[in-house]
């Protein structure tokens, strides 16, 4: 087997942060890894290195060796702790189990979170703020949510998956504004009859005050009053916050949908 960079730019990555397998005749492609540097000021470490790995067996060790010493080099450069992950499925215990060998912890998870809506939910946003609910249609606003969403996973969301999500059947953006502008956000749509939530933010200034809480609830009533029986929401475990929000808003936790198998990479031991 023979391991390459690819020539140039490789989707969206640069040649330097993919690694490509291929068999000793370089005719057929055996794995491929690219890498994405994540910094996000909401998760434990605040930079974050991603190994998006497509491999078999055959070629795991050589693809993660390689990855990891260019994840690692990466972490070496910030300025603050670091973690290098991977995702995969929640059952899939062989890659967990080849991705311990290499020192990977069992890491965090995607929880899917469900709730049936009752008849009577209470939920007023506090007095010093205004409810503006709208569908992300102003190109500005768009933008905006992108740079948050941004800063919460680390990982842009992509103009092209804002419009598939905005476009869903029920859409609805139910904000808390103040008089510094955004203090919290939730975006909601219908699939059949559930409700789905995709995104809840608050504003650091507002952390504390029960605003995702209660826009979780608002959202849960509008999806309720248009034709909603039951409420669904995704949410990552490694934002113990987001979790405590919809536990609190009475989601319970259904499923682990994803796993983020990583190393911790601390600053001081590099």
């Amino acid at each position: 087997m023979i391991i390459i960079h690819p020539p140039k730019e490789y989707k969206g990555h640069k040649s330097e942060d993919v690694f490509i397998i291929r068999d000793d005749e370089g005719s057929r492609q055996l794995a491929e890894c690219l890498i994405s540097e994540q910094r996000s000021e909401y998760y434990p470490r605040k930079y974050r290195v991603m190994l998006d790995i497509n491999t078999n067996r055959e070629a795991f060790d050589l693809i993660i060796g390689a990855s990891l010493a260019r994840a690692k080099e990466l972490c070496g450069k910030s300025d603050t702790d670091a973690r290098i992950y991977a995702e995969c499925d929640a059952g899939d215990v062989e890659y967990i189990k080849m991705l311990r060998q290499y020192s990977f912890d069992s890491g965090d998870a995607l929880l899917r979170m469900d709730m049936t809506i009752p008849a009577y939910i209470s939920a007023k946003l506090p007095d010093w703020c205004s409810r503006i609910d709208d569908n992300l249609s102003d190109f500005t606003e768009r933008r905006l949510f992108l740079d948050r969403w941004l800063s919460v996973f680390g990982t842009p969301l992509g103009i092209e998956r804002l419009d598939d999500i905005t476009s869903k059947d029920g859409f609805r953006r139910i904000m808390c504004v103040d008089k510094q502008g955004m203090a919290g956000e939730v975006i909601c749509w219908l699939e059949s009859a559930r409700g789905i939530i995709g995104f809840v933010f608050t504003a650091e200034r507002c952390r504390d005050m029960n605003i995702a809480q209660t826009l979780v609830k608002l959202a849960n009533i509008y999806l309720r009053d248009s034709g909603a029986v039951t409420v669904r929401a995704n949410v990552p475990d490694a934002l113990p916050y987001a979790v405590n929000t919809f536990s609190k808003a009475g989601f319970s936790r259904t499923k682990e949908l994803k796993r983020y198998p990583g190393i911790n990479i601390d600053k001081t031991g590099r």
